[in-house]
């Protein structure tokens, strides 16, 4: 199948399907690791390492329902680049490095917020 520029292929809009991918939480944002699990014949989403609480839909039910429900899974399935285990690994240990050390700058630090190379730090 030939991919796309999510490194992907062509999927189905419909059917959500467990998976790791890689998202930005806001435009410009840096990206952090997610993943789509069942669990309990139910989709659920983890962005940054951590379980996103939403509406907890059947496995089986339509896109339109779960975004208009505001489901992570969803944002995760639509916008998400898929990833291999290794890639995931190193954004959730990178992101994790980032929260415990703040004064470092790394955008994954916040990835609440766009990076702007701006108000960076020099390198050297």
């Amino acid at each position: 199948m030939p991919g796309n520029r999510w490194n992907r292929p062509p999927f189905d809009l419909d059917r959500p399907e467990p998976g790791l991918f890689a998202i930005r939480m806001v435009r410009r944002g840096p990206e952090v690791a997610a993943k789509i699990a069942e669990t309990a014949g139910m989709l659920r989403a983890w962005i940054n390492g951590e379980m996103q609480h939403a509406h907890d839909l059947p496995a089986d039910a339509h896109w339109t329902d779960q975004f208009l429900a505001h489901d992570p899974v969803s944002r995760v399935w639509i916008n998400g680049r898929l990833i291999d285990q290794a890639e995931y690994d190193f954004l959730l240990q990178t992101a994790q490095w980032a929260a415990r050390n703040p004064i470092c700058g790394h955008p994954l630090a916040r990835p609440d917020q766009p990076i702007r190379l701006d108000t960076m730090p020099p390198l050297f």
